[in-house]
């Protein structure tokens, strides 16, 4: 599938099957956050916190989090970094 729309209507509708709710204004981090809820995957949920964490920009784990979500749909296997599993509180 290389229509990213279509590619992304795939996700929307594969979390609203699994019983989550997303919009088109849904950051690209939480819907990622979603889809891996929907499959039985644990995520750390703040975009923020993980940012802070690696010492980065929110927006590079948006375009991380956007390279993800296209690779599941190209391959259907959903992989996510450790990082993004991270879970805590900063000091």
């Amino acid at each position: 599938m290389t229509d990213k729309n279509a590619a992304r209507q795939a996700i929307f509708q594969e979390i609203r099957d699994g019983g989550g709710k997303v919009t088109e204004a849904t950051t690209p981090y939480r819907i990622l956050y979603r889809l891996a809820k929907v499959k039985g995957i644990e995520m750390n949920g703040s975009a923020v916190r993980i940012a802070k964490l690696c010492g980065v920009k929110q927006s590079v784990i948006s375009v991380k989090a956007k390279q993800i979500m296209w690779d599941y749909v190209e391959t259907g296997y959903l992989k996510i970094p450790q990082e993004f599993q991270m879970r805590g509180r900063l000091m």
